[in-house]
């Protein structure tokens, strides 16, 4: 593989080093490339940290799912209940099991709300997780969480003693789930963003290597020898008007005045 020192590149390496030495501007640029993996390698520990706290966020996603679908589940076999019962006297007393099945888990909707903190972040109850996705911190993706307790999801009090009621609650289980499920799948898609970051900076991590394993070889000092060796053949021809025509004779004083490329 070989390595051409570009014109942008070549007009930086003098903010870089000040030596005009082929060995001092390998060593500094070396240097700054290690620089860049320090910071890289930061990024990488808070992506991976970021990664671990949104996937925890969202299985409690899941998890408060999975309690508003058993509330649904009891809206369901409270109504079919009703519509199906004769005795007036065991279907009070079945419906107000149900309603008490249904407080125990609006309390436990609230309790995986109030304990799903992780790391300090809790997106369940209204928490916020800023990932920044460059080493300056310019750029971010920011997770803006919800309050997904009961109160807040307009889950009222259960009155099974009607059909209309039974689904007025029933409607506001499905609204409940729908706002949880669009926090899940923000989650998700965050999670998608800053996996494909971490794939990102490990490439440039392995990037980095493979260059500075480069400017280390012998190949490396032997293509800016034959540069050199070039531009000191374009001198002797120009100095010699027989052994060059005059188009040829242009483009050598091209090379010859700029023997890194910069304005080939």
């Amino acid at each position: 593989m070989s390595v051409v020192f570009t014109s942008s590149l070549h007009k930086n390496l003098d903010q870089i080093s000040t030596s005009t030495s082929h060995n001092d501007w390998v060593s500094a640029m070396q240097s700054s490339l290690r620089k860049n993996q320090e910071g890289t390698a930061t990024l990488i520990a808070n992506f991976k940290s970021h990664i671990d706290i949104l996937e925890h966020q969202k299985a409690r996603c899941s998890d408060s799912i999975a309690v508003l679908e058993e509330l649904g589940g009891l809206t369901i076999r409270a109504r079919n209940f009703f519509q199906s019962s004769t005795d007036p006297i065991k279907k009070e007393t079945e419906l107000k099991e149900f309603e008490l099945w249904f407080r125990r888990a609006m309390e436990k909707l609230d309790k995986t709300a109030q304990h799903s903190t992780y790391h300090g972040i809790n997106l369940l109850n209204g928490g916020t997780l800023s990932t920044p996705t460059d080493s300056a911190q310019k750029n971010m993706i920011v997770t803006n969480g919800m309050i997904l307790d009961s109160k807040t999801l307009e889950l009222k009090a259960p009155d099974f003693s009607t059909v209309f009621s039974i689904q007025n609650s029933r409607v506001d289980v499905m609204n409940a789930i729908d706002m949880v499920v669009t926090l899940r799948n923000m989650i998700a898609s965050h999670l998608s963003a800053l996996q494909v970051s971490l794939d990102c900076a490990y490439q440039s991590i392995q990037l980095a290597d493979e260059a500075c394993g480069i400017m280390d070889t012998s190949q490396m000092e032997q293509e800016v020898s034959e540069l050199r060796r070039l531009h000191d053949l374009g001198t002797n021809v120009l100095s010699a008007d027989s052994l060059a025509e005059p188009a040829q004779q242009e483009i050598l004083k091209s090379f010859a005045s700029s023997p890194t490329m910069e304005d080939l």
